[in-house]
């Protein structure tokens, strides 16, 4: 006899891939290769040096770090931009530790985006330029 347990984890499951059946496939790795990579630059408007991240899915992964009143540009790899989904920037302060996650955008293989850093960390800003 199948638990309640395990049906319910079934339905989830099949709720999950019916949803996500209608979307376009991603591209694969080897559609990226020889694709340039997408250009992070910050500037950092603020007294104390920042580390950016890409989040993705759950899952960060450190672009850098830029000094107070620097101006950083940064690559970033197409290995953070393959699969479904948006990508957000967390910004946190390395004297702090506070942080500011972005609102979700999408971006690929190319694209420039512009990101400046102000204090509070609320206030900071991007815009992506699709290439």
């Amino acid at each position: 006899m199948i638990s309640k347990r395990a049906i319910t984890g079934l339905v989830a499951a099949l709720a999950i891939s019916i949803a996500c059946g209608g979307r376009e496939p991603s591209a694969t790795p080897s559609e990226l290769q020889g694709q340039g990579e997408a250009v992070l630059t910050v500037t950092n408007d603020y007294l104390n040096d920042v580390t950016v991240y890409a989040v993705r899915a759950g899952t960060r992964a450190r672009l850098g770090t830029v000094f107070g009143f620097k101006t950083e540009t940064l690559p970033i790899r197409n290995t953070i931009l393959f699969g479904a989904g948006s990508v957000r920037l967390l910004i946190e302060e390395n004297a702090t530790g506070r942080r500011h996650l972005t609102e979700p955008f999408t971006v690929g293989p190319n694209d420039a985006i512009d990101v400046t850093v102000r204090s509070p960390l609320s206030l900071s800003s991007f815009i992506v330029r699709h290439r």
